[in-house]
């Protein structure tokens, strides 16, 4: 079998949380991480605050995974579902919130995500800030800015992106 880039060692697993140890091989020091998965079940919400201080709303059946320490150029965490996220502010530093076929950049902004690993499809709608969506469908990736009081959906198989005004005070 071919060697993985990182290797993960489950440490524990409780009902809400998985905890995994993990080595990066590109580092110079062999300092682990402490990745953290959250999930929730159908009917449940959950509050998540990240190293950072940013805090993420897990809702109906999503997960969320993220690093002990955000370390480098970028805070990056995994997520599936739908996510309701406020982001500290760091301009230097942003947040990456990927999933399947996205990654949604933030800097400092609220912002709720879903895309769920059994659609084809992915919405942000962005209450505040500034966003920037990588979109990678039909063999290309696209980057689509999203204005702040719209709901962003894409089409993850054709790469397609319908924008829908929202009203904020209601959201």
């Amino acid at each position: 079998p071919q060697e993985a880039d990182t290797k993960a060692i489950m440490l524990a697993k409780f009902p809400v949380y998985e905890q995994h140890l993990v080595f990066d091989k590109e580092a110079k020091e062999m300092d682990p991480v402490l990745w953290t998965e959250v999930n929730t079940s159908y009917g449940e919400k959950k509050s998540v605050t990240l190293p950072d201080g940013s805090v993420m709303w897990l809702h109906n059946g999503s997960r969320l995974i993220f690093p002990s320490q955000f370390d480098g150029g970028i805070r990056q965490v995994y997520g599936f579902g739908e996510i309701y996220s406020e982001i500290a502010k760091d301009p230097e530093h942003p947040l990456i919130l990927s999933s399947s076929g996205i990654n949604v950049k933030v800097t400092g902004t609220v912002f709720n995500f879903r895309s769920f690993q059994e659609d084809s499809s992915a919405e942000v709608t962005l209450i505040d800030g500034a966003v920037e969506l990588d979109v990678s469908a039909g063999g290309r990736t696209k980057r689509i800015p999203v204005q702040p009081g719209t709901a962003t959906q894409v089409d993850l198989l054709e790469g397609t992106v319908r924008n829908v005004s929202i009203d904020i005070p209601s959201y």
